[in-house]
């Protein structure tokens, strides 16, 4: 008993700490213009709801993700005002809890767009419109894709949206107009321009003014020919100028602002002037790309001095290596809806080359030798939530996949710095250095077609699955023997590491440079330029074979320490917690059994007794009654009746006998 009382404590304890750990939000924070969507909130936002959603679907530690967010918070604060026709928000499927969600929509890149319907149905098509950002992000690509959607439903729109596509004739603006419009204005712009489309829905919740537009080709012959401008018209059908645009970033904040000098009539609090700003045009975008370049030259040649800096220890943790392999095949993997057969067969190998190179514990050995086994048998096709389902069903004792992400050596200053990208090219070059090293190798490229495999169909930035593969076109020409699979990886990453040195998605305490550093490996330097690739490859092998690799017990065991408090257990614990929790269940529930049938018994034991109380008093008071001479009142009733009857008797007799003495016959008179 006091054994299940300090399992139950220290279960309820860790439970106590998993819910007191912070919640992370990604890349976005409710302090954001961005809505957060999780797994759990999702289907309240828009199920049956007349608002639309774009909503990003994005990876946290995604490079291309991180550098496009500044991007999407300026989107969501140019369309904050609009919310009850589109409302703007963003699901991080690196988060496990949202895997589900994003499995239900798959999403095959990061960042990709979905745009939701108004009353959107959980067991209908939910999305109408795809757009991956592959390279044109920009702002106003965002305008004119979110606008474009707004067009193909604007037919069917909800009645409280207000009408987005232009008018014909100019009469179609009073079959609109109603009693309560005092104010009717018409904005005439080119086709492409969104301008008036802005322009309405700043102005939609406005009661009082009515706000349409009309395109250039349908006007010219009224003789209105400067573009973009602003009419008023009064029932009288009388027009009067009241701006003229020139399409620059100030054409929305000047029209609605003469809208509401116009008419008196000022737009809610909730659109504020300076979301009336474009706040992503071209001209803004290249100057601070230039500073951005500006700035990296600049930290590219800071970066060169900090070589010269004592480096912290260079070192291969394991900790590092498996949470990598967990986050891709349990989270990366499981996410895809739908593994097609190239993918299947880009899995088969990523999965043979971790049995054959993959220097970890035997646990994790054994469990992918299992998936190895299973993956095998599956032929064409395979579903995402097959391949979690079986992730899980394989898992044993001695066989299992550690359940918790924790970086080490990948760790950033932030959640959203390294860690799984780290923790990726961290088991890439362990894979290509266990090749180099091992009797099992036949093929010196087999490692890198693998990895290669895995970037096209699996890794989930898409920028940077494009940039590998765009590498590796040249691994067949390049790759000869296990030393040029190690060294063309280095290279690789080398290339990796200034191209995105000074990106936004660079740690600023862990900048990318040029590695091994001169600190770490002198003689793999010969001058400022080149490399002596043949020391770079003593130095690799290294670093990255397995007796190198950090699995030291002291600083585990203080790790684990830690862990625990925070309520993160492996998988085995987790299995060993679960069953202890089952058992706890059962013995509760045979407790509350055993008491219910106790409290049954001594219903039945009091209900017995009373019973028993009842017919005492019952005997009690029959033998009260029948005290004295044995009589009870109905004996006592029937005496009475029969003593009544013999005194009437008695009387009647007695009447009798004394009229019938003294009665004479009429014939004997007395002489």
């Amino acid at each position: 008993m006091n054994a299940c009382l300090f399992l139950l404590t220290f279960i309820v304890f860790n439970e106590y700490a998993e819910s007191g750990q912070t919640k992370k939000h990604g890349l976005y924070s409710p302090s954001d213009d961005v809505t957060v969507l999780t797994n759990e909130n999702f289907y309240d936002h828009f199920l049956d709801k007349e608002n639309a959603w774009l909503i990003e679907f994005y990876n946290s530690w995604c490079g291309h993700c991180i550098n496009f967010a500044p991007t999407w918070k300026k989107f969501a604060t140019y369309a904050k005002g609009w919310v009850s026709v589109l409302s703007v928000g963003a699901v991080d499927c690196s988060n496990a809890n949202n895997s589900g969600l994003c499995r239900t929509f798959d999403t095959q890149g990061y960042p990709t767009m979905l745009f939701f319907r108004p009353h959107a149905s959980k067991n209908s098509s939910h999305h109408t419109a795809t757009h991956t950002l592959a390279g044109g992000h920009d702002f106003d690509s965002l305008v004119s894709f979110s606008f474009k959607c707004l067009d193909s439903i604007n037919s069917t729109a909800p009645p409280s949206w207000p009408r987005l596509q232009p008018l014909k004739t100019i009469q179609e603006i009073w079959t609109e107009a109603k009693e309560h419009h005092e104010y009717v204005f018409l904005i005439f712009e080119d086709p492409k321009s969104v301008l008036g489309r802005e322009v309405i829905l700043d102005t939609m919740n406005l009661p009082s003014i009515l706000v349409r537009r009309m395109l250039k080709a349908d006007v010219t012959k009224f003789g209105i020919n400067t573009f973009p401008s602003l009419y008023s018209v009064n029932k009288d059908g009388i027009y009067k100028k009241v701006v003229v645009g020139d399409y620059g970033i100030q054409d929305r904040s000047k029209f609605v602002s003469a809208i509401q000098v116009f008419s008196g009539k000022k737009v809610a609090s909730n659109n504020t002037m300076h979301s009336f700003v474009r706040v992503g045009d071209k001209k803004e975008d290249e100057d601070q790309e230039m500073k951005n370049e500006g700035d990296g030259e600049g930290q590219y040649e800071q970066g060169k001095e900090a070589e010269d800096r004592p480096p912290q220890s260079a070192l291969v943790h394991m900790k590092d290596l498996e949470s990598a392999l967990h986050y891709s095949l349990k989270q990366e993997v499981a996410i895809k809806s739908s593994i097609d057969e190239e993918g299947v067969t880009a899995l088969k190998n990523f999965i043979t080359i971790l049995v054959k190179y993959f220097p970890g514990r035997e646990e994790i050995i054994s469990y992918l030798n299992n998936v190895k086994k299973w993956l095998n048998t599956v032929t064409g096709k395979l579903r995402g939530e097959a391949w979690s389902r079986q992730l899980d069903a394989i898992q044993a004792k001695g066989s299992f996949l550690p359940d918790d992400v924790t970086w080490v050596g990948c760790a950033g200053s932030e959640t959203r710095y390294r860690g799984y990208p780290c923790g990726m090219w961290t088991l890439f070059h362990t894979l290509t250095v266990s090749s180099h090293l091992s009797h099992l190798r036949t093929n010196p490229q087999e490692v890198l077609l693998g990895i290669s495999g895995y970037m096209k169909n699996f890794f989930g930035c898409e920028e940077c699955s494009h940039n590998f593969l765009k590498m590796a076109s040249t691994v067949e020409q390049e790759v000869h023997d296990g030393s040029d699979t190690v060294l063309w990886l280095w290279r690789a990453h080398n290339k990796a590491n200034k191209r995105l040195h000074g990106d936004l998605s660079e740690d600023p305490q862990h900048p990318k440079l040029q590695f091994p550093s001169r600190t770490s490996c002198p003689k793999c330097h010969k001058d400022n330029t080149d490399w002596d690739e043949a020391q770079v490859l003593t130095y690799l092998v290294s670093l990255y074979r397995r007796d190198n690799i950090v699995s030291d017990s002291r600083q585990t065991a203080l790790k684990d320490a830690r862990v625990r408090d925070r309520g993160e257990l492996d998988w085995w614990e987790k299995h060993q917690r679960a069953q202890d929790l089952e058992k706890i269940h059962t013995l509760r529930k045979q407790k509350k059994v055993a008491f219910q049938q106790k409290m049954e018994r001594q219903i039945w034991e009091q209900a017995r007794r009373s019973d028993s109380q009842e017919n005492i008093h019952q005997d009690r008071q029959y033998h009260t009654l029948r005290k004295g001479w044995g009589l009870n009142g109905v004996d006592l009733g029937m005496c009475m009746m029969f003593y009544v009857m013999c005194a009437v008797i008695i009387l009647l007799m007695y009447y009798h006998f004394t009229i019938r003495r003294n009665w004479k016959p009429c014939g004997c008179l007395p002489v």
